[in-house]
């Protein structure tokens, strides 16, 4: 059942059409075409090499734009449903929250989504306290969309004890930029 879950979910996102930014991408995708040059040499829409290589890698394929959003929604769903099957106590509550919370948020920013969607993969180097690869995979990851770059002083904050300060100083600037959302601006 996770699978035909995640197929629908698959489906649903490769073959969206006028969603958010769907459009933006899609002409993104049409005017780097196959110049790797354009991809990496800063003058092109997005200055994410990474994302822009992997346009350009697709538009080898096909100049259909249709592929980016494709292979993007699987990689997205794929490493999402990858995470709340070795991860979850209650696969069917998880597939739920999944669903009603961020589902519909990652047709929208697919850079960032996936990027994200890919770190959630590397959970096992967090836990195990790997800490060379993770930061490696943060910033080839970075390349994709660099606000993940984020994640490096989560990762030492997040590694120590249960409730060390790091986690505590976190949680109170979360709760300050929640109450007060001009301090976030600053």
């Amino acid at each position: 059942l996770i699978f035909v879950f995640g197929f629908i979910l698959m489906f649903a996102a490769a073959f969206r059409e006028g969603f958010e930014d769907t459009g933006v991408y899609k002409e993104m995708y049409e005017s780097i075409g196959t110049q790797y040059k354009k991809a990496v040499d800063g003058t092109f829409i997005i200055d994410d090499k990474g994302f822009n290589l992997f346009m350009v890698l697709l538009n080898h394929i096909t100049d259909d734009s249709q592929l980016l959003i494709i292979v993007s929604s699987v990689v997205i769903v794929a490493s999402y449903i990858t995470a709340v099957r070795k991860y979850s106590t209650d696969i069917a509550f998880s597939l739920m929250l999944l669903l009603c919370m961020d589902y519909i948020t990652s047709l929208n920013g697919v850079r960032q989504v996936m990027a994200g969607a890919l770190l959630l993969l590397a959970f096992p180097w967090v836990r195990d306290r790997k800490t060379v690869p993770y930061i490696l995979l943060v910033c080839l990851l970075s390349t994709f969309h660099a606000s993940i770059i984020v994640m490096i002083p989560l990762y030492f904050i997040i590694s120590g004890r249960r409730l060390n300060k790091g986690i505590t100083l976190f949680w109170i600037f979360i709760l300050v930029c929640i109450l007060l959302p001009s301090v976030g601006n600053l």
